[in-house]
């Protein structure tokens, strides 16, 4: 569901070069955390996951692509960095 959102609504170059380079290894750690651990505390760093992954692309949608959006000049070709 976090992709689908991803794509979306994450739109300009500084947003699609960073956020995978943060989110794909949150994804990769729980994969392997849960694929190695037994029992643990999989629900807990279920929730941590999926909570730090909003709270990143609520920043990136913030920081980044508001500002974009409201400052970008329609008049040029090239999308907002």
């Amino acid at each position: 569901m976090m992709e689908f959102a991803s794509l979306l609504l994450l739109r300009t170059r500084s947003s699609l070069k960073y956020f995978p380079q943060i989110y794909l290894p949150c994804q990769v750690c729980f994969m392997t955390y849960c694929s190695y651990v037994p029992f643990g505390y999989k629900n807990w760093l279920f929730t941590a996951n999926i909570s730090i992954t909003l709270c990143l692309m609520c920043l990136f949608l913030l920081k980044i692509e508001i500002p974009a959006i409201t400052s970008w000049n329609k008049s040029k070709i090239y999308t907002p960095t």
